[in-house]
């Protein structure tokens, strides 16, 4: 009997001490730890001042972003297309723990090389993803539109506007800040294709108030001297298509307003009639796959890819078709 009752009182000690543990364990981490979400944080450096030109992109980056534990830090510049203030910024959110950088190039010659350099230290590169830039070099991940494909459609529109309409010969291809970049292959294929069609082709970097244009369009002296204006950036478009806007006499001396890329003020402009026609792509895709490619550099170091994205063509009528208005006004 004693033997029993020793058995006992060690089953009953040993159903303690396995409820105490049971308690200790379910209410803390001593024994079982959590496993707790890793978060990646990744930067995004873009090419101008303000974010109202990146609304679909920035919507697609947060959709990402929840997806795959992202915290997101998104920086805009103190001047637009300034590449010294862009190379600062790129080293900053380095030195403050980013794993990786999203950028959108501003223009310019040897840029994306200055970039490239910037995100190095000692041997040891930063995952680097480029948008709103098509990577010539095939050694930089990019997610962007094939920008000699969207000066083509340009300059068609221009060609096939004049062709029915018998308009003016005179296009002026306008652009913020400087060639460099993406903004020079357009600029190269839409002049080509223009001056094979005998039109007298001009440049012309706009700045912020649009003096020089405004300049060209006084000395306008009717429908023989109108011109073609083809935006090769959605600064410039907008600023142009503003200056019409406001003053709407200089619509007798243009012909026809065509850029690329969407914003709300893009779109109304559009709408109105402003702006003729545009070539525009997924943006809120842009965003979404430049995380997603951050992070799959971030995973498996040396993961390197080129996302070319679908361009379109569209012009006021084309706002109500349902496939546009999904790609131009998305909702997650």
């Amino acid at each position: 009997r004693s033997n029993n009752y020793k058995f006992e009182k060690v089953f009953i000690v040993a159903i303690f001490i396995m409820a105490v543990l049971s308690f200790i364990t379910s209410t803390t981490d001593w024994i079982i730890k959590e496993n707790k979400p890793v978060f990646y944080p990744v930067s995004i450096i873009v090419n101008e001042v303000g974010e109202s030109n990146f609304v679909n992109f920035r919507r697609g980056v947060d959709r990402a972003a929840s997806e795959y534990n992202v915290d997101i830090n998104f920086i805009t510049l103190f001047e637009n297309g300034n590449l010294e203030d862009q190379v600062i910024r790129i080293k900053e959110e380095i030195e403050g723990g980013a794993k990786a950088l999203l950028v959108a190039p501003v223009c310019g010659k040897g840029v994306s090389e200055r970039i490239v350099s910037a995100t190095t230290n000692k041997g040891k590169s930063t995952p680097l993803v480029f948008f709103e830039y098509k990577d010539m070099s095939n050694k930089i991940s990019s997610v962007s539109v094939d920008y000699k494909e969207v000066g083509e459609k340009l300059a068609d529109a221009v060609i096939e506007e004049r062709k029915d309409k018998n308009k003016a010969r005179f296009a002026y291809i306008v652009y913020s800040k400087s060639l460099g970049g993406y903004n020079t292959v357009l600029e190269e294929t839409i002049s080509e294709r223009l001056l094979d069609e005998g039109f007298l082709v001009e440049e012309m970097a706009v700045d912020e108030k649009g003096t020089e244009f405004s300049n060209k369009l006084e000395n306008f002296s009717g429908e023989d001297d109108s011109a073609f204006v083809i935006c090769l950036d959605k600064s410039s478009l907008l600023e142009i298509s503003d200056i019409v806007k406001l003053k709407p006499k200089y619509r007798w001396f243009i012909s026809g307003i065509y850029g690329l890329g969407n914003t709300t003020s893009i779109l109304s402009n559009l709408e109105e009639g402003i702006i003729n026609g545009l070539v525009v792509w997924d943006e809120y895709s842009e965003g979404y796959l430049s995380v997603e490619n951050a992070i799959s550099q971030i995973k498996i170091f040396g993961t390197k890819s080129q996302e070319l994205l679908e361009n379109y063509y569209i012009t006021s009528k084309d706002l109500r078709e349902e496939r546009f208005m999904k790609m131009l006004y998305p909702i997650d």
